[in-house]
């Protein structure tokens, strides 16, 4: 009997280390027969909006690669239910998730996450990674996917928004205006004239030159060219620093307190949102607006180019190239850009090579031909979309999350690096603003928001003290521009109030993070 149980235990001991090496250590597991088996957790298209089991997206690439997907779900935008998802056990082969800068080394820490092989990535997904690369350097692309000198993330990235500023091009032609502003002094003369010069012609003194929100864009070619990021972190030369309490920032609201004096801005930007900046636009009221060059395009369903001429027909605007600044250099404002975020994905230590290889293969291959690229996103072609003189644009039946999930569409399992990269070279046009963004891309980026470096994991004095911090300074900003406050009587009693609620802290821990 004991020779029975010592035999019985061998035996164990024996499976258990195959285990491990063809699972738990993301080794590469022996041949089986039949359809390769992937756990797939599975990316949310909106909140509470699950993928389903079975989805024609599924099944196409169940069958054209040999494969079976089984779906795991759990609804990221709930953390708590995330959270108790992996601390229950579960464990999928891959997972495409909306958070992967923020959770995938979270669960790195926590043994779940298993390394990328060094030179898999443009091994096996080399069309993938490429887009990827037009828009982010390859050295930032590997900060961001990377810890402890091994890679965890297969990057996603839809390319770098153009923030734009727009003028409204009818009211210069009233104005006989034809040189476009240069600078901050020539946007200046502009918006002064906008204001008090009758642009609308209609006798009565109702227009203002620009609204700027309390939102991201603000006066962000104004900005740009002064080298000033409101509410942002940026590494310069090694250390972090906090825009809003430098000399430049001081000096630049300095600027547009002298701007809102002279009345050439909406009083009310200071209280408003984007939503009633809108408003002001729709209402004819505003001539210059800075948003995404996306909002602006004729064909993007409810346009603020289309907004304007509800009232005025023969309305239009035209588009303004950033404003050098010190050096010389147009930097236009936009985001910094995160290939670790919404729509990337990793593996967990489950996750053989095997199941690595097929899904790199799949996932090029979705990157490379245009045919599957477009089944694979869009759907098909007379159902879920129409190509008209070469504009793809998604039926609205078929754009809703309910829909997009029910057929396996979009980034539940159709994403690609660059959506409408692949589609451009194939000559269709699935990005409207692209002819406008084509513009701004000549011009060298400007990030105006959030931080300006990688920055791994999660920075917990950012996420403690950032909300009562973002707080005073925008009423800091508001105050300062309006003639509330004396800027220079009150600017060193303002940068003290920040480090009083932990703004040195926040410093400190992004320090640390880039300097390792």
């Amino acid at each position: 009997m004991k020779k029975v149980i010592v035999a019985l235990l061998i035996a164990a001991m024996a499976f258990s280390a195959f285990s491990a090496f063809a699972g738990g250590g993301g080794q590469q597991a022996s041949p089986v027969s039949g359809p390769l088996t992937i756990e797939w957790l599975a990316y949310n298209q909106a909140t509470g909006v699950l993928a389903s089991s079975e989805s024609e997206g599924k099944r196409l690439l169940e069958e054209k690669y040999n494969i079976r997907i089984n779906i795991q779900t759990v609804n990221i935008h709930n953390i708590d239910q995330w959270n108790l998802y992996w601390a229950a056990g579960n464990m999928p082969h891959y997972a495409n998730t909306n958070k992967a800068s923020t959770e995938t080394f979270k669960l790195l820490d926590q043994g779940i996450v298993r390394a990328i092989p060094d030179g898999w990535l443009d091994m096996y997904m080399p069309d993938w990674m490429n887009n990827v690369y037009i828009s982010i350097p390859k050295e930032t692309v590997y900060k961001q996917i990377s810890a402890n000198g091994k890679n965890y993330i297969i990057p996603y990235h839809g390319g770098i928004p153009a923030y734009a500023l727009f003028l409204r091009q009818d009211w210069l032609d009233n104005l006989g205006i034809t040189q476009l502003p240069n600078n901050n002094a020539e946007l200046y003369e502009i918006l002064r004239r906008f204001t008090f010069d009758d642009p609308d012609g209609n006798g009565r003194k109702d227009t203002y030159g620009i609204h700027a929100s309390m939102g991201n864009q603000r006066f962000s070619y104004v900005t740009s060219s002064m080298g000033i990021t409101p509410k942002a972190f940026r590494d310069v030369n090694g250390r972090v620093i906090f825009t809003d309490v430098t000399d430049e920032y001081k000096n630049h609201l300095k600027m547009l307190r002298e701007w809102y004096a002279a009345g050439i801005v909406d009083p009310e930007s200071f209280i408003e949102d984007r939503v009633m900046q809108r408003q002001k636009w729709a209402a004819n009221t505003v001539g210059a607006l800075g948003d995404s060059s996306w909002w602006f395009s004729a064909t993007t369903p409810g346009n603020l180019v289309d907004m304007i001429r509800e009232k005025v027909p023969n309305a239009n605007v035209v588009q303004l190239a950033p404003f050098p600044d010190a050096q010389g250099r147009r930097l236009r404002p936009g985001p910094y850009p995160n290939c670790a975020g919404d729509g990337s994905s990793f593996f967990t230590t489950k996750a053989t090579d095997d199941i690595i290889r097929k899904i790199m293969e799949f996932r090029n291959d979705q990157a490379k031909d245009v045919q599957f690229y477009l089944r694979m996103y869009y759907g098909i072609q007379g159902r879920d979309y129409d190509i008209v003189d070469g504009l793809l644009s998604p039926r609205p039946e078929a754009a809703s999350p309910e829909y997009v999930t029910e057929k396996g569409l979009r980034q539940t399992f159709g994403i690609t690096p660059m959506p409408y990269q692949i589609t451009r070279n194939a000559g269709l046009n699935t990005r409207p603003d692209m002819e406008l963004n084509d513009f701004m891309f000549q011009f060298d980026v400007f990030y105006n928001s959030g931080v300006n470096f990688v920055f791994p994991g999660i920075n917990q004095a950012y996420s403690t003290n950032w909300p009562d911090i973002n707080t005073m300074c925008d009423e800091y900003y508001a105050n300062a521009i309006t003639g509330k406050v004396d800027i220079d009587a009150s600017f060193e009693a303002f940068k003290r109030s920040l480090n009083d609620a932990g703004l040195q802290a926040i410093i400190n821990e992004y320090q640390a993070g880039i300097s390792r």
